[in-house]
């Protein structure tokens, strides 16, 4: 992602960190570096992340669907 405002980039990357951090704690990724930021899933959060990401397609699609027809 590419940022030209300083500040907001600051922001943004804060946030981000918070969040690897958060599934960090929780298992769901195992956060390697920040400066550049590496992280990897834990076998244990694949299942899930990839039910999520099923579903997250399935509404892409419908959504998709419903702007074609309103076309």
């Amino acid at each position: 992602m590419i940022v030209k405002d300083e500040i907001i980039a600051t922001y943004v990357r804060r946030h981000l960190i918070k969040e690897l951090e958060d599934l960090h704690n929780k298992g769901v990724i195992i956060l390697q570096d920040i400066d550049p930021i590496y992280f990897r899933v834990t076998e244990f959060a694949k299942p899930y992340l990839m039910e999520i990401a099923l579903e997250l397609k399935e509404h892409e699609a419908k959504v998709l669907k419903e702007l074609l027809a309103n076309e």
